[in-house]
């Protein structure tokens, strides 16, 4: 079975890092999350465009390393980008990967609300620093996905989104069983082929060799 991409898309504050540790535990997937390897590779971070360049390069190593290998990943990063998800689908074609894009929306009321909260009550699984300003500069700068995505509420009910995404990836493993068993039955058919070319020359030498003798 061919591992997982399933890379999460969408602004601060819009539950992208919930949904993604949630996906993570139900699919026995490993979570790279753009914001805790921030804080692991810069104690104190600046948030300049070498930074953002460093970070990414490290979770795109994480993201290809974990396929190499054949294990599923959930990447939770803005991604809000097309040259950044490209950079993602670039790595899903090499590693002969399965790639699940989740547009992750949200009513800006809600994202005010959660930022709020995260900064009045900050929590250790929450590494992001972003804030509303934040939120609305990234919202203005998202670019349209250009590959087929999911649209996910996450002010909905989470275990719903969720089973809407997993329901998604059985929906892709079938598939994939599907085109796998077509290639293998193509490939004998092939080879049975091959195999009966392989004997009609030798029959024909045969009788050639007879004739010459």
């Amino acid at each position: 079975m061919r591992p997982s991409v399933i890379l999460l898309v969408g602004a601060p504050g819009t539950g992208k890092s919930r949904i993604a540790r949630r996906l993570g535990a139900a699919l026995n997937a490993q979570v790279v999350e753009s914001d805790r390897i921030r804080k692991q590779l810069f104690a104190e971070p600046r948030y300049t465009g070498g930074e953002h360049a460093a970070v990414y390069g490290w979770c795109h190593t994480l993201v290809k390393s974990a396929l190499l290998v054949g294990r599923s990943v959930i990447f939770d990063a803005t991604n809000l980008e097309e040259r950044v998800r490209r950079r993602i689908y670039d790595i899903v074609d090499t590693c002969d990967a399965r790639l699940i894009v989740l547009w992750a929306t949200c009513p800006p009321g809600v994202v005010q609300e959660r930022l709020l909260r995260r900064r009045d009550s900050p929590d250790d699984d929450d590494a992001s620093d972003a804030n509303w300003s934040v939120y609305l500069q990234m919202r203005r700068n998202a670019e349209w996905i250009r590959r087929p995505h999911i649209v996910i509420n996450t002010a909905a009910d989470h275990e719903v989104v969720l089973e809407r995404v997993l329901s998604a990836e059985r929906q892709i493993q079938a598939k994939d069983a599907g085109q796998g068993e077509q290639r293998r039955q193509q490939h004998e058919s092939d080879e049975h082929r091959q195999h009966e070319r392989q004997e009609e020359a030798a029959a024909e030498f045969e009788a050639v060799t007879y004739a010459d003798g």
